[in-house]
């Protein structure tokens, strides 16, 4: 499994600190009914996973559900969501919802997963926002079945890999 440079890595997530996720966190925890104290996990596992999109645009990582959720909750701050983006990835970085088909070979999401716990491992002490069943997770990988891992990914979405579209040109809003 590729390890990413720590010190780009590291960069990175200086960036994604400079971000107020606060709203989002408050929002994301009355919403999901999480603790206080979850909801900063989570937070901070959505800026560990930021921070390799940052170095790696093509790197396919799969968020935990947790995560996801809270990418979610991002997003639904439009404003914010879009100003965020820009400051971190230079344009929009869209994500594609939706639960993977079951004939779907699922090797490029599981691979995905093994790569964002591999390299949060590696450089964040471990993957965040996975419940306590699921911690640990790089010695388990090996022995985890299929359903254990959509469990923990595939809440909502399909795993596709996001993508940065930066603008081109600015849009002026609409005349009434």
């Amino acid at each position: 499994m590729e390890i990413m440079d720590g010190d780009h890595l590291s960069k990175a997530y200086e960036q994604v600190l400079q971000v107020d996720l606060s709203q989002v966190r408050n929002y994301a925890q009355k919403k999901e009914g999480w603790t206080e104290g979850y909801a900063k996990e989570v937070e901070q596992g959505y800026r560990e996973f930021l921070s390799m999109y940052m170095v790696q645009p093509d790197g396919k990582f799969v968020a935990t559900r947790d995560v996801d959720t809270f990418w979610h909750m991002h997003i639904l701050h439009t404003e914010k969501y879009a100003e965020d983006c820009n400051k971190l990835f230079g344009g929009f970085f869209h994500h594609t919802p939706g639960l993977p088909d079951e004939k779907q070979d699922m090797s490029p999401y599981i691979d995905g997963f093994k790569r964002q716990v591999a390299n949060s491992e590696a450089h964040f002490g471990g993957v965040k926002g996975v419940r306590n069943r699921f911690a640990g997770l790089s010695a388990k990988l090996s022995i985890m079945g299929v359903s254990d891992i959509q469990a923990i990914c595939f809440g909502r979405c399909d795993g596709s890999p996001p993508k940065i579209t930066r603008a081109e040109r600015s849009y002026a809003p609409m005349a009434n």
